[in-house]
């Protein structure tokens, strides 16, 4: 007995989807996989800027005998680093085996968890480098000594034990400023380097919802 047209055109769309289903899954594992491996080729870059950097402060600070002040600011940028290399190695323990809708959720889950936290650590780390540079103009024996010395001479400076009270206050409102806005700091130097990575994760993540509704 022939079948009706209806069943004829129903088998022939079920056989369709059954041929697009894994072309898709294999499209967006591969697309995911993309993004995934781009975002940590640059955060390891990122560290590795930040490592090199801060090894180029440390040789200037000592050839300025600064040692100790350039050693703060050494392990100050540093520990920023320590931290991106363990969440680095957390990421890297995402089953990749997974489908890819859930490899894409768990990584979506760890950047989130990753902004947060390294927007708290911010708070901290953003104020400190900054007083930790400021200070470069007290203790350097070059130029920065003969900017201490006008600011110290400099008849309208008001001097409170041997510290410029309103240079002092203002180094510190500038600290505290930094640290109140330090999430939003972060977030725009998040968005600066890994932006357009975040968007195309978004996007895909919409484009699978969508799908499995």
């Amino acid at each position: 007995m022939e079948k009706p047209i209806e069943e004829i055109w129903k088998d022939g769309f079920s056989k369709n989807n059954e041929l697009l289903v894994p072309k898709l899954n294999d499209l967006y594992h591969k697309k995911s996989n993309h993004i995934i491996d781009k975002f940590k080729r640059m955060f390891k870059i990122n560290m590795i800027a930040f490592f090199i950097f801060s090894v180029g402060v440390l040789i200037i600070y000592l050839l300025d005998d600064m040692p100790y002040l350039g050693t703060s600011i050494f392990l100050l940028i540093n520990s920023y680093t320590f931290l991106g290399v363990k969440q680095l190695d957390t990421l890297n323990k995402i089953d990749k085996s997974a489908n890819s809708y859930q490899f894409l959720k768990s990584f979506d889950h760890w950047l989130k968890t990753t902004i947060s936290y390294n927007s708290n650590v911010a708070r901290y780390f953003y104020p400190l480098t900054f007083l930790a540079v400021s200070a470069t103009v007290w203790f350097d024996n070059n130029a920065g000594s003969k900017t201490a010395e006008n600011i110290i001479n400099n008849s309208e400076t008001y001097i409170f034990f041997g510290w410029p009270v309103f240079w002092t206050l203002g180094s510190i409102s500038i600290a505290l400023l930094m640290s109140y806005f330090s999430k939003a700091l972060y977030q725009w130097d998040f968005n600066l380097i890994f932006g357009r990575i975040v968007k195309k994760l978004d996007k895909m993540l919409e484009e699978m919802e969508e799908l499995r509704r």
